[in-house]
């Protein structure tokens, strides 16, 4: 219980690994950490992680859900990139996860997944809550059941491509103390 951080590349390529649970004492995932892990099916992060390092997870496609604990505050370029069985991501807190530094569109979980869950409830009408200044780049990015959001007045801030390709999106409330609206905000691929 004493590792910190789990190094750069330190489990790269190892193809028979099944299941990690993160000891809680890591703080860190370095990049590349577990790239490459094709069979690794089974994530469980721990409580005080801070940060995932880019490309942590690419390419690993054995592994169907995860949850991204509160304590995450970053998410490196890539990390989740290549998970194309990713079905669901689990969180506890819409204003934690409106505070991740997500690195790009394959940083987010959701690059993949369609399923986002707030505390088990499948997520398709997003109320940010009050309190929330900043709806960091790419929180929703590529979220496709997201039909409705509504924005609260403590919100000055939408990032860039912060619901980039929610495709479904039908309804977004925005306040006049909204300031600043990042680019590709709201749109989407034409494909």
């Amino acid at each position: 219980d004493n590792i910190k951080e789990i190094g750069k590349s330190a489990f790269f390529n190892c193809l028979n690994i099944t299941s990690i649970k993160m000891p809680n004492s890591v703080t860190n995932i370095g990049d590349n950490t577990f790239s490459n892990c094709k069979k690794l099916n089974n994530i469980t992060l721990n409580n005080r992680l801070k940060s995932i390092g880019k490309g942590a997870f690419n390419s690993c496609e054995g592994f169907t859900r995860i949850e991204i604990p509160d304590s995450v505050t970053s998410i490196g370029g890539g990390a989740f990139g290549g998970c194309k069985n990713l079905n669901e991501v689990y969180i506890n807190d819409f204003a934690k996860w409106c505070d991740i530094k997500f690195y790009g569109e394959y940083s987010n979980p959701l690059c993949h997944a369609n399923n986002l869950y707030l505390k088990d409830k499948l997520v398709t009408n997003l109320v940010i809550p009050d309190g929330v200044t900043n709806i960091g780049n790419y929180a929703f990015c590529n979220y496709s059941k997201l039909k409705n959001v509504k924005i609260p007045d403590s919100v000055t801030n939408i990032g860039d491509y912060a619901f980039f390709n929610c495709t479904e999106l039908k309804t977004i409330y925005i306040p006049d103390s909204v300031k600043n609206i990042g680019i590709n905000t709201f749109s989407h691929y034409n494909y």
